[in-house]
C-alpha cells in the first residue's frame, strides 16, 4: 500500500489510515467509485465501520476528495486525488 502523503498523520485513527492507504492506491489513476461493503471486504472491516470513517474522512482528508455520490443500493463514494 502507498504511504499517506499527509503531514501529521497521527490525527487519523489506525482504521482511517488503513482506509486512506487503500483509497490512495485506488485513486492513483484518477477518479474511482467505491461502496463501503467492498472496501470492508478487502480490508477485513465492517461496512458500517468503513462508511462511518468515509464520512469523517470526507471532511478531514487533505490529500483525497471523498464525495458521497448516491444512495441507491447502498452509498457510492467518488474518490479522487485533490489538486495541489
Amino acid at each position: 500500500m502507498t504511504a499517506l502523503p499527509v503531514a501529521g498523520k497521527d490525527h487519523y485513527t489506525r482504521v482511517q489510515r488503513k482506509i486512506l492507504c487503500y483509497l490512495t492506491d485506488l485513486a492513483a489513476n484518477g477518479r474511482c467509485y467505491i461502496k463501503a461493503r467492498h472496501v470492508a471486504s478487502d480490508l477485513g472491516l465492517t461496512a458500517k465501520e468503513v462508511g462511518m470513517n468515509l464520512s469523517i474522512l470526507s471532511e478531514s482528508c487533505t490529500s483525497l476528495e471523498i464525495l458521497k455520490w448516491s444512495n441507491g443500493n447502498g452509498t457510492t463514494w467518488a474518490i479522487s486525488r485533490r489538486q495541489i
